[in-house]
């Protein structure tokens, strides 16, 4: 213990020491059950909380995700449904097309054979109008080249 107190000595430790180390403890002893643990405490329910906020986010992410794949699902099918009414729709009107069309050709046929029957009682009606004038000017041209009047 000599040597301890030498020791001491030689670096100015007195007895001031001893109580100034015991009230260092105490005052530790005192600021770790007032305020580490409590801060400690905080610390470690603040980490539960964001450990729950996290599962919870991750939850509700799962969630969110099978929501969408539900929506993305439901515009499947709506989609298919639109195609199949589109594709139906598309049917009915190529068949009233097909029907327009063939109304007009049947129209359209009608009125040729119409114009051609004009047609052709007009070319029969201007030959035998041709036909009396012409037996005429046949005539007259036999006429005029032998010089004299034609015998019929």
């Amino acid at each position: 213990m000599d040597t301890l107190n030498q020791v001491a000595g030689q670096l100015g430790i007195d007895q001031s020491f001893y109580y100034l180390l015991g009230l260092m403890f105490l005052l530790n002893f005192i600021l770790s059950k007032v305020y580490l643990r409590p801060f400690q405490h905080l610390l470690h329910e603040r980490k539960e909380k964001t450990a729950l906020s996290q599962k919870g986010s991750q939850e509700l992410g799962a969630k969110v995700d099978l929501e969408m794949e539900k929506y993305r699902e439901k515009m499947r099918a709506l989609n298919q449904e639109v195609s199949k009414l589109r594709l139906a729709a598309l049917e009915v009107a190529k068949k009233e097309e097909s029907v327009i069309v063939a109304g007009a050709g049947d129209k359209a046929k009608s009125m040729i054979q119409n114009a051609q029957k004009e047609l052709t009682q007009e070319r029969k009606a201007v030959s035998d109008s041709i036909a009396g004038d012409l037996t005429q000017i046949a005539a007259q041209i036999a006429t005029k080249v032998l010089g004299r009047p034609c015998q019929n």
